[in-house]
């Protein structure tokens, strides 16, 4: 019931963001000119003073988790792509004497990524398109993402199908949500197809 406490709850909430974001891009491109560049657009762009300012506006705890899901999603890509590249360089010396140990996956960066995006989801059905951003980052990124000393360069086709099988998860995320929201509307769909264009305009 305090408004300084709720303006003050929200500030800290876009701060996180544009921290996370910071983060993200350090992950991407290793340069802290480009981390303070993008962390500090986004924290000061006018656009964004919506998304502090109103009280009804769920945006920065969506980005939280959207942000959160992609971050986590690049920590297994990173680590799987290693793991990987690592695991092919020891099998070219493979002996008879001696078999090449294939190491743990990271699978709790993955599974909560995919926590992340059912969270994001439940904030806001905006959501729906982190199943794709994760699939162009699963393309287009993991090779990148692996050190220079052990990279492998994977065909594009290699790379899509390695893609489209790490967002299954993410997408069964998705329909687990959609069938929640039909739950919720009383199991009437021609009631969802119309209340969804409306909320998006902000009805």
């Amino acid at each position: 019931m305090s408004p300084w406490g709720w303006h003050l709850l929200s500030l800290l909430r876009h701060i996180a963001v544009a921290a996370l974001l910071g983060l993200l891009v350090w992950i991407l491109l290793r340069d802290r000119a480009a981390v303070l560049l993008a962390a500090g657009l986004f924290a000061l762009h006018p656009s964004h003073t919506e998304s502090v300012a109103w009280v009804t506006v769920p945006d920065p705890l969506m980005s939280l988790a959207i942000l959160i899901s992609v971050i986590l999603f690049l920590i297994y890509l990173s680590n799987d792509s290693l793991l990987d590249a690592k695991v092919e360089r020891a099998a070219g010396g493979y002996s008879r004497k001696k078999k090449p140990v294939t190491p743990t996956r990271p699978i709790l960066w993955f599974l909560g990524s995919a926590v992340a995006c059912l969270t994001a989801l439940l904030l806001k059905e905006t959501a729906v398109m982190v199943p794709a951003i994760l699939l162009v980052v699963a393309v287009f990124m993991s090779d990148s993402l692996t050190a220079e000393s052990v990279a492998t360069h994977r065909s594009f086709r290699h790379r899509l199908l390695q893609g489209l099988r790490l967002i299954v998860p993410f997408v069964c995320v998705t329909l687990v949500y959609f069938l929640m929201r039909f739950h919720a509307l009383g199991g009437k769909l021609w009631w969802a197809l119309y209340l969804l264009p409306q909320c998006n305009r902000g009805l």
